[in-house]
């Protein structure tokens, strides 16, 4: 609930969740690139706490990802993420509807 929620906007609950993230990447030898560089945490959940349901249409009645419907929805969101980080490699794909 509400709780989740302020948790969830914690720059130290973010910060820690990317250090460990880093820290498993270095671990499994992962190429920069591959490295997320910052994350979105999902607070719009239902009773089970399961941010990817059949009703917010997330989720097909088989439990398949609808990846259209799921990029839509975190649009603004990916959006941000992608112009708050800087580029760390040549040769990075640009983001989606990225501006040439």
């Amino acid at each position: 609930g509400d709780s989740l929620s302020v948790v969830c906007r914690d720059a130290a609950v973010k910060r820690l969740f990317l250090d460990e993230f880093t820290r498993l990447a270095r671990q499994a030898r992962l190429r920069e690139w591959e490295v997320p560089k910052d994350v979105c945490f999902e607070v719009d959940t239902n009773s089970l706490g399961q941010g990817f349901t059949i009703q917010n249409e997330c989720l097909t009645p088989t439990l398949k990802l609808r990846r259209a419907n799921v990029a839509s929805r975190y649009a603004e969101a990916i959006g941000r993420m992608y112009a708050q980080t800087k580029p760390t490699a040549v040769g990075v794909p640009a983001p989606p509807n990225a501006a040439a």
